[in-house]
């Protein structure tokens, strides 16, 4: 039974070790982190490259709705 808001593949095992108790608080911070990180994605400010190199950069809006759109900039320059 899940005992806390993680997912069921987060929850430790019953009888765990410290040191899994450990390896477990760990990864719950690194999923946070990620999830963290795709929050801003799409937020003011944010760039995005496409496969062909073109690059974008979302403009406005705010941080709590995101961007309103992205506007295209100059492309990559091969050197």
């Amino acid at each position: 039974m899940q005992s806390s808001g993680s997912p069921l593949y987060l929850q430790a095992a019953p009888g765990a070790s410290p040191m899994d108790n450990v390896k477990q608080q760990h990864l719950e911070k690194e999923i946070a982190n990620l999830v963290n990180s795709y929050r801003t994605l799409e937020q003011p400010g944010a760039i995005a490259v496409d496969p062909e190199g073109h690059v974008f950069i979302a403009q406005g809006g705010n941080d709590d709705d995101g961007t309103k759109g992205w506007v295209s900039m100059s492309p990559v320059e091969d050197n």
